[in-house]
């Protein structure tokens, strides 16, 4: 379905959200999906076939090419026929958000209409019998249901929290591509959403008036020929001992969609940016130090020097994990910090 790769815990090792389409209601996972029995299930890992789950999964970067698959762990792992996904903060308050579009026109997989296409016989007799548009009209016996679409705050600590009401999201819709852009000025990133059947959506976001203390840095770019649009930078900030973040220019996110051109990043309430430093696609960099903020600056290649960038800090993991710590216990994973008894049931 949708993706993007973003850093959520700010250990400048990008990680992974990737959508599916498991609903999030009881109602909705019984009426339009098809749950495998265990029997077929193994059937078909017998005969070769990879194992399958339907849920969304959040890969969280260990570094050195390993990742962990927490979307049970941090809540995002429901998001009913999800399309788009966009991480970037859109509260400003320092760490990346997620949000998701949701929607299908057709419930196609819906059990009852399976069960009226799943009896050929049926069919048949309306072809034969003289009926018109028979395929079509199988096509608008499927039930149309809008929804609303994801969006989850990040709390930290790997862990998120459904925000979609609170923040305006939660109006009804078949929704598809989506970008982020800041459309007014004002330092937070709204969103243009694509709707099925109907007209685009525009969310105004409010944080600038909501939390005018929650700082931001936005970073454009100009690239030389033939990347002039610099696609592939990667930009990392410091703040003294109070944060770091890293951030990468690449605009085709989500599904089918191209966010606007730069770098924003939200820098809750830290004041001023100690350093930071950009790398050039062609590994050259720029630098500036001592950024007050909120601040919009404008970093030029032709102006690059040949100083490389920092290497990546350690990845990091709350409580200290590591990734013998996502364990498989009575077929559930568990999150266990090391010392600790402390562990989160993930089959929730």
């Amino acid at each position: 379905m949708g993706s993007d790769i973003s850093d959520i815990n700010n250990d400048g090792w990008p990680d992974i959200y990737v959508s599916d389409m498991l609903p999030d209601t009881e109602e909705r996972l019984k009426s339009k999906m098809q749950i495998e029995s265990w029997g077929e299930y193994q059937n078909l890992v017998d005969r070769g076939f990879h194992h399958k789950f339907t849920r969304n999964t959040l890969q969280i970067n260990w570094g050195s090419d390993q990742f962990s698959e927490i979307g049970r762990y941090s809540d995002v792992y429901s998001t009913d026929w999800s399309w788009a996904v966009l991480m970037a903060d859109f509260d400003n308050s320092g760490t990346n958000d997620i949000y998701v579009a949701n929607g299908i026109y057709k419930d196609l997989l819906d059990q009852d209409y399976i069960d009226i296409i799943a009896n050929p016989r049926n069919i048949q007799e309306r072809v034969m019998s003289g009926e018109e548009n028979v395929i079509l009209n199988l096509m608008d016996q499927m039930s149309s249901v809008p929804i609303a679409d994801f969006m989850f705050s990040n709390e930290g600590s790997l862990e998120f929290s459904d925000q979609t009401e609170s923040w305006g999201l939660d109006a009804p819709g078949f929704s598809s591509g989506a970008a982020w852009a800041d459309l007014d000025g004002d330092g937070a990133l709204d969103l243009v959403v694509n709707q099925v059947n109907g007209p685009a959506r525009i969310y105004r976001n409010r944080a600038a008036e909501l939390l005018p203390n929650r700082n931001w840095l936005q970073v454009s770019l100009e690239g030389e020929a033939p990347n002039t649009q610099a696609i592939g930078a990667q930009l990392q900030v410091w703040s003294g001992g109070q944060g770091y973040w890293y951030r990468e220019h690449f605009l085709q996110r989500g599904f089918q969609s191209s966010v606007q051109p730069g770098l924003h990043v939200g820098l809750g309430d830290i004041a001023v940016v100690d350093s930071l430093v950009l790398r050039w696609p062609d590994g050259r960099t720029s630098r500036m130090d001592t950024v007050a903020v909120p601040a919009r600056i404008t970093l030029r290649q032709s102006e690059a020097s040949t100083q490389p960038a920092p290497p990546p800090p350690p990845a990091t993991m709350p409580g200290d994990f590591t990734p013998k710590d996502l364990q498989e216990s009575n077929g559930s994973e568990t999150w266990q910090s090391p010392g600790s008894d402390t562990t989160k049931d993930l089959t929730a």
